[in-house]
């Protein structure tokens, strides 16, 4: 039987350390939410220079304006 719960982060520590004691008869597997691969892809594509973080949004189409010109 598979069983899949959604549970807040805070709780999650827990539950699996309760869930150790019934290692042998409970196979946990751990899933993370599309939120957070997509926040994770995000930083390596940050990391990995292939996107750029924006500071000051004017300031970017300020200077893409300029570099059309």
């Amino acid at each position: 039987m598979v069983v899949t719960i959604d549970i807040k982060d805070s709780v999650v520590d827990k539950i699996l350390y309760f869930l150790e004691g019934l290692k042998d008869d409970i196979k946990i597997i751990k899933k993370e939410s599309d939120f957070m691969l997509n926040l994770k892809k995000s930083e390596k594509d940050l990391d990995a220079k292939r996107v750029v973080e924006i500071d000051d949004i004017d300031e970017y189409i300020s200077n893409l304006k300029n570099e059309i010109n």
